[in-house]
């Protein structure tokens, strides 16, 4: 039922898909980035059902048409090609989801919604500060906010000191990554753009706990935006469906929020 496709498949030009590749950015972003994902596995019914993972430390992406009904063979094809992942990292609409924590398979420990927001149009944000690149020297002031990131989302919490490093050294080296610097020019907040051939998605926004509340990841995003414009794609982003800070951030930017997906452990 389910086979390996190739990035250029027809799948992912179809309809059915379309209606859902801005909330499955993500899935293309892997299937796009040969440098950081040189062999993905992309699997396929070749009608409404695409499985993507790039390797054992990253979610299985699986995105299901209205139209599909059989899980049951989806669950066993997960369960036996992506053994390696266990428990499983599962990416979902939100009706696949709600389906699995039903069956009582999903881990309620570990369950991120998350808000998938689109911008059409850039509202007026006045700046203070200025966007800059982040120089090598720089490295352990970004591996500590990522640090204190882990902290306060959970994530990573055991990560080492060279793992952040080694973070903050892969965040740096993409030349879409900036950061916001306060008026006497210490970084404030950090962000990335990663890209698909139609979408430009931010991502990594942080903002070093003593400078919030001043606005300047809303500035950092609204430069990015812009950039994603110039770069004639689709600017869009996803959030913590539950964290009121980012949820009003975002649309004061010109953000729209179109859709919800689960990102959830599960025992198959």
């Amino acid at each position: 039922m389910f086979k390996t496709i190739e990035r250029n498949d027809g799948i992912f030009k179809s309809g059915l898909f379309g209606k859902d590749a801005l909330a499955f950015n993500i899935m293309l972003s892997i299937v796009d980035n040969y440098i950081k994902y040189p062999n993905p596995k992309i699997f396929s019914n070749n009608k409404d059902c695409v499985i993507v993972n790039s390797d054992s430390e990253h979610p299985v992406i699986i995105w299901t048409a209205a139209s599909f009904s059989d899980y049951e063979r989806l669950f066993g094809f997960v369960r036996n090609k992506f053994s390696q992942n266990h428990p499983f990292k599962i990416m979902s609409k939100m009706n696949m989801y709600d389906l699995l924590k039903n069956m009582n398979k999903v881990d309620s420990a570990d369950v991120k919604i998350l808000g998938v927001y689109k911008c059409d149009r850039l509202k007026d944000v006045k700046y203070a500060g200025y966007p800059d690149n982040i120089t090598e020297a720089e490295t352990p002031i970004v591996a500590e906010m990522f640090s204190l990131f882990s902290q306060e989302t959970g994530e990573n919490i055991n990560s080492t000191y060279e793992e952040n490093i080694k973070e903050a050294r892969s965040f740096i080296s993409n030349p879409l990554s900036q950061v916001w610097r306060s008026p006497s020019g210490r970084i404030v907040a950090v962000a990335r753009i990663r890209e698909s051939e139609e979408y430009g998605r931010i991502g990594c926004v942080l903002t070093v706990p003593e400078e919030r509340g001043k606005n300047y990841a809303k500035m950092l995003v609204h430069f990015l935006t812009k950039r994603i414009f110039e770069m004639k794609k689709q600017p869009m982003l996803f959030t913590d469906f539950d964290y009121e800070p980012s949820n009003k951030c975002y649309p004061a930017v010109g953000y729209d929020l179109v859709g919800t997906v689960a990102n959830y452990k599960i025992n198959l």
